[in-house]
């Protein structure tokens, strides 16, 4: 994921910066650079399933989505394990090499069902 552009919340700078999402926000930019910056959750969507950037998307509201499918979950980690959070891209983009082997570590260490996310 690194050198990828990370699609912001207008709200997510302005939460208490001690909240789990500010420090998942934080070591997502230190990495990578800031692209988008909206308080329109339908652009951020937007965004992110036409292949401009990643994001932190609220579970709930990617469920209601008929696109439910294009989007991908990241396992919870430690410090963010109440926040459900998701990994999407959009399902005709080229995944690089590095992004491959990231997502595949991923399934592995979170015993994921790879069948599930190929689609």
């Amino acid at each position: 994921m690194k050198g990828h552009g990370f699609i912001s919340f207008q709200s997510e700078q302005l939460n208490d910066p001690s909240s789990p999402l500010n420090e998942v926000r934080e070591i997502i930019l230190k990495n990578n650079r800031l692209f988008v910056t909206t308080n329109n959750m339908d652009e951020v969507i937007r965004f992110i399933q036409n292949g401009i950037g990643i994001g932190l998307l609220p579970k709930n509201i990617i469920e209601k989505s008929s696109k439910y499918h294009l989007f991908k979950q990241l396992p919870p980690f430690p410090h963010v394990s109440i926040i459900p959070i998701s990994l999407a891209w959009h399902k005709d983009r080229e995944l690089s090499l590095l992004e491959q082997y990231f997502i595949n570590d991923l399934r592995s260490v979170f015993n994921v069902n790879h069948s599930k996310n190929n689609e």
